[in-house]
C-alpha cells in the first residue's frame, strides 16, 4: 500500500529502480512507486545509507530527488 498524492508531501527523495530496490530490501519504507522511481522520506538515516551504497549503485544515485 502506498501514499497517493505524494507530490504534496514535503521532504521526499526519489531514486531509480535498482537503488530503490536496494534501499527497500535494507529496511527503508517506500512511500510510492511512480514513473519508474521509488519515493522515500528524506531522513538522516536514508542519507547515511546513500553514502554507504555499493560502488555499482552510486552512479545511479546522482540526480535523485
Amino acid at each position: 500500500m502506498y501514499i497517493s498524492n505524494v507530490e504534496n508531501i514535503a521532504n521526499t527523495i526519489s531514486f531509480s529502480i535498482p537503488v530503490g530496490k536496494y534501499l527497500e530490501t535494507h529496511g527503508f519504507p517506500v512511500i510510492n512507486k511512480k514513473n519508474n522511481r521509488f519515493i522515500f522520506s528524506n531522513t538522516e538515516a536514508l542519507k547515511k545509507m546513500v553514502l554507504k551504497l555499493p560502488f555499482y549503485l552510486k552512479p545511479l544515485c546522482k540526480g535523485g530527488g
